[in-house]
């Protein structure tokens, strides 16, 4: 399978439905399998944080997340850039659609009490036959009874939605002990699909825009993210271009 190197990380190219049919292949072989989308935002935080950096070459896969990251690509390698622009919270979805056709049961970990509370309900309205084995609210201070608990489920897709650095910490301890094949670091993930946050309008996903949405509905918390973190994104990826 081609990958694509971004400032020093290899992202797997596939498009949403090889994505699906590896998932697929993992779950029927009962093999580990841990990925994230990630970000221009998680690639410069990679950069300062050396043990985020090993967790994130220490996953299974990492594709691309949203417009910063294809775009790079373009730049980068031109015709051979990613095969499909993805974003992590559409791939969920197509996930959940996968695990609904294909009876897998399905375990959330992460988000706040809020959205713990109203995530069931609402992927239900989306899909009512989904096979939901458990939800627990995030942590920050790993407990091995959380780990049982996930364990216990019997499950085929796990969704950890820690945020980072902490998701990454997590899969790098306990990947191997909860015996789930699909394992899914998904930041804020949860919130999105619980409804606590509100996803940007299809306008705005289809221009490449969902990250300004964001920071208009947060800007206190994402100004430094975008309006300082993105530039040095872009510093970096011409940099990287000049030098090969």
């Amino acid at each position: 399978m081609k990958s694509l190197n971004i400032l020093g990380f290899n992202f797997l190219d596939l498009n949403y439905n090889e994505i699906i049919s590896l998932l697929h292949e993992k779950i029927s072989k009962r093999e580990t399998f841990t990925f994230l989308n990630v970000n221009s935002h998680i690639l410069i935080e990679a950069e300062r944080n050396p043990r985020l950096k090993e967790n994130l070459e220490n996953l299974s896969a990492i594709f691309a997340d949203g417009v910063g990251v294809y775009w790079a690509s373009k730049f980068l390698y031109k015709d051979f850039k990613f095969k499909e622009r993805l974003t992590g919270t559409d791939l969920y979805y197509k996930i959940l659609s996968y695990a609904q056709k294909y009876d897998r049961k399905v375990f959330f970990f992460g988000g706040g009490e809020k959205a713990a509370e109203m995530l069931e309900q609402n992927i239900k309205k989306m899909y009512p036959n989904l096979k939901i084995s458990g939800i627990l609210q995030r942590e920050t201070n790993f407990s091995d009874l959380t780990v049982a608990k996930i364990r216990s489920s019997n499950s085929d897709i796990l969704f950890v939605g820690l945020g980072s650095p902490y998701q990454e910490d997590w899969l790098a301890k306990y990947s191997k002990q909860v015996n789930i094949p699909v394992q899914v670091a998904m930041g804020s993930g949860i919130e999105f699909l619980s409804g606590n946050y509100k996803r940007a309008p299809e306008f705005f996903q289809n221009i490449g825009l969902e990250w300004f949405y964001r920071f208009l509905n947060e800007p206190a918390r994402l100004w430094k993210r975008y309006f300082i973190g993105n530039p040095k994104f872009i510093l970096k990826i011409i940099f990287q271009k000049l030098n090969t």
